[in-house]
């Protein structure tokens, strides 16, 4: 975008390189090769190549499964996250958890103990608490 006025020029020489560096990279997909356009939202320029190009995308992707496995794949990452940050919050909201995790830092920090060890103790706390409940 851009790729017009005084830019016009600037963005087609970055387009060119853009389009040499892209021989260089791997791929992330073997069914799309990357496409390099400009084009002027302010100018209603190149719009159509663009939006012609990302519908070619969904077409290929889609046809060859590779879109649906990439978002399988990200709804696992983010159900992961979601879980990940969850037992953190519960971690931090646990008031008797939060004052070991202070003298745990402290150890930590003093080289007394390692972080792995400190947090599988937080762990085993969390889990006696739980356990109690």
């Amino acid at each position: 975008n851009k790729a017009d006025g005084p830019l016009e020029a600037a963005a087609g020489r970055a387009a060119a390189d853009y389009r040499n560096a892209v021989h260089y990279l791997r791929p992330r997909s073997r069914n799309w090769q990357v496409e390099v356009e400009t084009c002027s939202a302010l100018e209603g320029r190149g719009i159509d190549k663009l939006w012609r190009a990302a519908e070619r995308f969904g077409e290929v992707m889609g046809a060859s499964g590779e879109l649906q496995a990439r978002r399988a794949e990200q709804a696992r990452k983010w159900l992961w996250s979601e879980a990940a940050e969850n037992l953190f919050s519960i971690l931090k909201e646990n008031s008797s958890i939060r004052r070991q995790m202070q003298d745990l830092e402290s150890q930590v920090s003093a080289g007394r103990k390692s972080a792995r060890v400190a947090a599988d103790e937080l762990i085993e706390s969390f889990w006696q608490g739980a356990r109690k409940s």
